[in-house]
């Protein structure tokens, strides 16, 4: 899991507008495409990405087509980030970063979004790689925003002028490897002349991957942050924390917030809520209108859904589902899985929400991060105890979790809880995909190393 494909830090980058037809309704338009394969060739598969991602408006995920009033001018915006999530026949995920943006002008006007593909989880550093490109891609898109008559072929595959600034900035910073964690990764402004005053390079870092430092400190190196799951309307962390347990014990969640950028970063601070598990199952950060009946679907997902469709959500047949709305603080929640959570780690991890919410003035993501940590390490550390040779007198249960050669005994874990709930916590848990993987992929450390450390390595009381 993230690692870029083929090679590249990135795989494609492409630029959205919006176009009205002569009846006056508005629709997304590919304006610029560029792909970042290894060798400078352009790839089928990245090409293939980028199509997807145009054709179901995954850049404009309020878009509903024939809606007259789905897309709006506005004359003052924020640029504003978001992203959304691709899964390819592998099972792997590409993700998208978009900026949002409005050209220059002092009139009525639609939004550009420009997106950079890639398999790395780097927040930070692909939205600070978008930023600068706001005044200088506008030039190369606009001719191909109003050009209405289809019969230049780059009017369906606009790519970009390879002699163009913009296009020489992208291939410097993504047509390369990935970095070592925390390396420098530099690309020069050639719209920036020599000898002026303006800066003549971008310096971007990769972000700490966790292997030498705290792992929880990765989480918001990478750019995760929590306060759209911990500030505004929400002032209970019950919410928070009942998020956190429907999501350990695999529910169906949907996130609806009023732009792109709260739902789709409100889906990504929920996903690392659980962490070190990894959630294993449907997850679209940034769910457009072509795929709403996602949230049909009978299986666990974890999806971020613009406020403008939460009424066609509404009519949709759903089975039980876990929904919070960022912008009215209301949610559904299981009061079962809330009474699933030991009482002792819940109020020590609610007490650091609190903290957080009421006692800080910003939220420290790290520290939000290493509270949800200390709670499963508290509750599952001790699973390590319980790990059992193959070689041993012991038969192996059926159903065990098994890993080259050594095997968790579930029962004796579950058996051995402090608490009632903290049983029936590790029994829910138990036949979870997430719960699954970890443990696996633990089993198979401990064989290459009896001696590593339990749940989440020596760090945790350092982290």
């Amino acid at each position: 899991r993230g690692e870029p494909r083929g090679g590249s830090l990135a795989r494609a980058f492409f630029c959205v507008g919006i176009s009205v037809d002569a009846s006056g309704a508005p629709a997304p338009k590919l304006l610029l495409r560029r792909s970042f394969a290894a060798g400078g060739t352009s790839n089928a598969s990245d090409d293939q990405l980028v199509t997807v991602a145009f054709e179901k408006h995954f850049c404009f995920p309020e878009y509903v087509p024939g809606n007259l009033t789905s897309l709006m001018p506005e004359t003052h915006a924020r640029p504003s980030t978001y992203t959304f999530a691709l899964t390819e026949s592998d099972g792997s995920q590409t993700i998208g970063f978009c900026r949002r943006f409005l050209p220059p002008g002092d009139h009525a006007r639609y939004p550009i979004v420009t997106c950079v593909l890639s398999k790395l989880p780097w927040f930070t550093f692909f939205w600070g790689a978008l930023e600068p490109l706001d005044a200088h891609v506008w030039p190369l898109a606009r001719p191909a925003l109003f050009d209405t008559s289809g019969a230049r072929p780059e009017s369906t595959n606009p790519a970009m002028p390879p002699d163009a600034h913009v296009t020489r900035y992208l291939t410097e910073l993504f047509e390369r490897s990935a970095p070592p964690p925390r390396a420098e990764v530099a690309a020069s402004t050639p719209w920036h002349p020599p000898g002026t005053a303006f800066p003549q390079r971008v310096s971007l870092y990769a972000p700490d991957d966790g292997a030498t430092s705290s792992r929880v400190a990765a989480v918001a190196a990478r750019g995760v942050r929590f306060a759209p799951l911990l500030r505004g309307k929400f002032t209970d962390v019950q919410c928070c924390v009942a998020l956190f347990a429907a999501l350990l014990f695999e529910r169906r969640v949907i996130v609806v917030g009023a732009d792109a950028a709260s739902a789709s970063r409100a889906a990504h601070a929920a996903a690392a809520l659980i962490a070190p598990f990894e959630w294993q199952h449907i997850f679209l950060p940034s769910l457009p209108h072509a795929f709403l009946e996602v949230c049909t679907a009978p299986m666990p997902f974890l999806v971020g859904v613009h406020a403008a469709h939460a009424a066609a959500l509404d009519r949709m047949p759903k089975e039980e589902v876990f929904r919070v709305n960022l912008d009215t603080g209301e949610y559904t929640y299981f009061p079962a899985d809330l009474d699933a959570l030991p009482s002792k780690p819940r109020r020590a991890l609610e007490q650091k929400l609190e903290f957080q919410v009421r006692g800080s003035s910003r939220i420290d993501d790290a520290a939000v991060a290493r509270a949800f940590r200390v709670f499963l390490s508290t509750v599952v550390s001790s699973y390590r105890k319980h790990v059992v040779p193959e070689t041993s007198e012991r038969p192996v249960p059926r159903n065990a979790l098994v890993a080259d050669g050594v095997w968790l005994d579930q029962n004796a874990f579950e058996a051995t809880a402090a608490t009632r709930r903290t049983k029936m916590m590790l029994g829910n848990l138990r036949g979870t995909r997430l719960y699954e993987v970890f443990v696996r992929g633990r089993l198979a450390a401990i064989a290459r190393d009896p001696n590593q450390a339990g749940f989440l390595g020596a760090r945790l009381g350092s982290s």
